[in-house]
């Protein structure tokens, strides 16, 4: 079997194991407005402003994910205060998705009434197929 075929299998166990099951939850995706992606957002100077002192609008898309897990790190700060909440996440092939609703590092989502900061995104292709994205976010206030 070609590794075409196996992407093939892969995407069609994916789609009949967990999409029509329902283990998908809807969540708003925030993409902050071009250029402010890889701005340094949690710095003492950052106060939701951009450049000219307009409040920063996000672009928002309803999305579907899978969470994997949830997480507090307890120790988030060398002096052992602030815990910080983790969540864990894939998501099933958005390429399809207009570019602002793709899940990429930098931006935000929003799950269960909380914000979370998007800090890792791993895809996992095969045969140049993107099957899914194994993803990390950390709570912001």
């Amino acid at each position: 079997m070609n590794a075409l075929k196996l992407a093939g299998k892969v995407q069609r166990i994916i789609d009949r194991h967990i999409r029509k099951k329902g283990y998908e939850v809807e969540v708003i995706l925030e993409t902050p407005k071009e250029g402010m992606i890889n701005r340094p957002k949690f710095s003492l100077e950052d106060d939701g402003t951009d450049d000219d002192g307009n409040p920063i609008q996000m672009h928002q898309a309803s999305i579907k994910v899978v969470i994997t897990g949830h997480k507090i790190d307890e120790d988030a700060t060398p002096i052992g205060d602030n815990p910080v909440k983790l969540l864990d996440f894939i998501v099933i092939d958005d390429t399809e998705l207009p570019q602002a609703s793709q899940v990429e590092e930098g931006r935000f989502l929003v799950y269960n009434g909380e914000r979370y900061n998007i800090i890792l995104v791993s895809p996992a292709s095969l045969a140049g197929i993107l099957i899914i994205k194994e993803c990390q976010a950390r709570s912001v206030k």
